[in-house]
């Protein structure tokens, strides 16, 4: 179970459906996209991390690390993996492109003052809003999933994106090598105004 979906597809994906009659037909379908807005807590997560960008994804290497190691983490809350990005500009600006250098995350929640290995390093995630949507389908299905995110549903939802932590959380449902695999896709929003 790693997690290797085409990031770089859906950053890719992100620009051209904006004004294509393909993408509009992607944004269609996805419009009964499952989603909420919830108030995140924050949360403490531990596990690996890698700068990377859309153009040269290290995202299956990075898993790749990680998953082997989860277990050992005594201080483990739960079963659902993180995958976390760090962007140094929101993803949605004119900044932003396949270069973009950020930080990616494999990890998972744990408790403070557990007992980590010396490989692990600890990401705080701050408290905040996100719109969270449920997305169903295996990496094949990605880069539509994103594009109606940013190219339909965030323009027209009185959210704009807010510079905290993009994630995912890989749960029991998540199976990246099956076509009804779940995840839910985290984005951080605040209200537009």
């Amino acid at each position: 179970m790693i997690a290797t979906y085409g990031y770089q597809n859906a950053f890719i994906s992100k620009q051209i459906f904006r004004g294509s009659f393909h993408g509009a037909l992607f944004c269609i379908f996805h419009s009964s996209m499952k989603f909420r807005i919830e108030n995140f807590p924050g949360l403490l997560l531990a596990g690996h991390h890698t700068v990377s960008s859309f153009a040269q994804d290290d995202t299956p290497a990075l898993w790749r690390g990680f998953m082997p190691l989860r277990n050992s983490i005594a201080a483990r809350i739960g079963t659902d993996l993180y995958n976390v990005q760090l962007y140094p500009c929101l993803p949605n600006s004119d900044a932003f492109d396949a270069d973009t250098l950020f930080t990616r995350w494999a990890a998972v929640a744990v408790s403070r003052g557990g007992n980590l290995p010396e490989s692990m390093s600890v990401l705080e995630m701050p408290a905040g809003i996100y719109a969270v949507f449920l997305h169903r389908g295996g990496p094949a299905t990605a880069a539509q999933s994103f594009a109606f995110i940013y190219g339909q549903w965030l323009p027209s939802s009185g959210y704009i994106l807010d510079d905290r932590p993009h994630f995912e959380v890989l749960g029991a449902r998540y199976n990246n090598s099956h076509p009804d695999s779940e995840e839910e896709i985290w984005v951080p929003v605040r209200r537009r105004g």
